[in-house]
């Protein structure tokens, strides 16, 4: 409201001393006519004008200064010379309103440059980074809010002053230097470029900046223009970032798996790798620098096409645990227990493999095995010879009884018989029980004849329709050993169970084929199938399975989808034969 006040008052008294003066030079032009000069002192009265921001004093101005200057005309001029009076009086009303002209767009031109100084202003004050404009002595001409907020000083405080005044005191005595140097050849520089840099506040606190720098050029001179940003957030997180790699790859050392990282390129092979670990250096017998340079299909026991089923595998799953054997740079098959898991890093399909070196446990669980057999046969051979025996002789003894009491017509003879008949299939039960404990006597040739008794075993204890057929003519199939027939027969027998218990098998088939050769035996049924890659390593029957096939030297394969069934078949090659049989 004040200033409306004083604004009104400073217009009014303008108008005042602009008619006053044309007021002045009129009386002066009737007394003494001026002609076309006196249309200079109406224009230097229009040309004061300028000084009030708006147009209508100027235009108010120029239409009294053109009436006088007519109303003169008629009252001074004498009729002699009328004709040139009169155009003397017109060169001054256009000189009027030139001035007119003049004075409205040279106040336009200044509007206009005072609005982009405005808008220069408001932007260089809400810029989010720090601005500072110096002069090329070094001191501060020109700041933003920005700068206040990071340095602590307020504006007063800071324009004037040398920019050293905001420079730690350990770099001050340096950066005149550095300054000057750059006075001399001022070129842009980007932020980032550089050493560390560090900015003081007014608290003497220190802090990290970035600092971009440009020059520019006015007729007062040369300046440069400073960008800063507080970096100190940044830096933490960068400090973050180094201390978490730092101890990634202390634990990514530390582990005491093979650790291997690859990624795939977009058909989905197979790219070298892109980290290992030392144990993985160690196991496989590379050096870092050499094991970086192979690809998953160099250390992989399989072919290309096995190792991409997998990769694909691994791929739909995420997460994928199974075994296998990895290749040492000697030429030596490693045994495996792998957990691979797929993500995608930097937009890159990428797989990390870590396999557990599993020698040491393969030992172990053939030493568990070999006891295992040994307490089966053990527990076998008594229940044969001691619980079979005695059944057998309580058997023999509840016969006569039963006997003698039918003979002299006394009563409980039928029940004598029933127990002679329960103590005969209990008889029977437990010579087939120990049959199982003890299945195999290869020096009897007696793995095909153990074979086809679990088959009819198993179809009477859980009502099952089994196959079973075999080309050996013989007594027994081609075998090495007694172990290997026990192993054979324990695979065997763990398949049918899967297939009756699990599966929910109505049919199976069991094959049987061998020659000098070859031995293969082969389990088919029709039940609920398995995912074959995901699944296998969780049940322990199926590790033990390829664990007993390992150990005679053989292969198990294992085909199975989710309610297509599952085929088992277990092998065995003469190494001194190149023919197999077609699966």
């Amino acid at each position: 409201m004040l200033k409306s006040i004083k604004s009104f008052e400073s217009t009014h008294l303008l108008f005042t001393g602009i008619a006053a003066l044309c007021f002045f030079v009129f009386v002066v032009d009737i007394q003494f006519p001026l002609g076309i000069a006196g249309g200079v002192p109406y224009a230097l009265l229009v040309m004061a004008t300028y000084w009030n921001k708006t147009k209508q004093p100027t235009l108010i101005t120029g239409i009294v200064s053109t009436l006088l200057i007519i109303i003169g005309f008629f009252g001074s001029e004498s009729s002699e010379y009328i004709i040139m009076a009169g155009a003397n009086r017109g060169m001054a009303i256009v000189v009027v309103w030139g001035a007119v002209w003049f004075v409205n767009k040279y106040r336009e031109s200044i509007a206009k440059i005072q609005k982009d100084e405005k808008r220069i202003s408001a932007l260089f004050e809400a810029a989010t980074e720090g601005m500072l404009i110096s002069d090329m002595k070094g001191n501060i001409v020109m700041l933003n809010e920005k700068i206040e907020e990071l340095f602590g000083y307020s504006r007063e405080e800071l324009i004037g002053e040398e920019i050293e005044k905001l420079v730690p005191g350990r770099f001050e005595e340096k950066h005149p230097e550095h300054r000057h140097q750059y006075y001399e050849n001022p070129e842009p520089r980007p932020m980032g470029q550089g050493r560390d840099l560090y900015g003081l506040k007014k608290n003497g606190e220190e802090f990290p900046v970035e600092i971009s720098l440009n020059h520019f050029e006015t007729a007062e001179g040369k300046f440069i223009i400073s960008y800063i940003i507080d970096i100190t957030q940044r830096k933490k997180a960068e400090q973050q970032m180094r201390e978490n790699e730092r101890r990634y790859s202390m634990l990514f050392q530390a582990l005491t798996d093979e650790i291997l990282v690859f990624q795939l390129d977009e058909q989905m092979q197979p790219l070298p790798f892109t980290e290992v670990n030392n144990v993985a250096c160690e196991i496989l017998g590379y050096e870092r620098e050499e094991l970086l340079q192979k690809t998953i299909y160099d250390i992989v026991n399989a072919t290309e096409k096995e190792v991409d089923d997998r990769i694909q595998h691994i791929l739909e799953h995420r997460e994928v645990l199974w075994e296998t054997e990895h290749v040492t740079s000697s030429g030596k098959a490693i045994p495996l227990e792998i957990r691979a898991k797929a993500f995608i890093y930097s937009g890159t399909n990428t797989i990390i493999v870590v396999g557990r070196d599993v020698r040491e446990l393969r030992k172990l669980e053939k030493e568990i095995l070999n006891i295992s057999e040994q307490e089966r046969r053990r527990i076998g051979q008594d229940m044969h010879d001691g619980l079979g025996q005695m059944l057998t002789g309580i058997g023999l003894i509840a016969q006569n009884l039963a006997k003698k009491l039918e003979s002299n017509e006394l009563p409980g003879a039928e029940t004598a018989q029933e127990i002679s008949d329960m103590i005969r299939k209990a008889d029977d039960q437990a010579h087939s029980l120990a049959r199982g404990l003890v299945p195999v006597d290869v020096e009897a040739n007696g793995l095909g004849v153990a074979i086809q008794e679990l088959v009819e075993r198993i179809q009477k204890l859980y009502d099952v329709k089994i196959n079973y057929n075999s080309n050996n003519t013989g007594s027994s199939p081609f075998v090495q050993d007694n172990d290997t027939a026990i192993h054979l027969y324990r695979i065997t027998q763990e398949a049918l169970n899967n297939a009756v218990k699990h599966a929910g098998a109505s049919t199976i088939t069991v094959g049987l084929q061998s020659s000098e050769s070859y031995l293969q035996i082969r389990i088919q049924d029709d039940g609920e199938g398995f995912d074959e890659i995901t699944d296998m390593t969780k049940g322990m029957g199926m590790r033990l399975m390829n664990f007993r096939a390992q150990m005679i030297g053989g292969n198990l394969e294992v085909n199975s989808k989710e309610g297509e069934g599952t085929k088992i078949i277990c092998e065995i090659l003469n190494e001194s034969s190149s023919t197999a049989p077609e699966n």
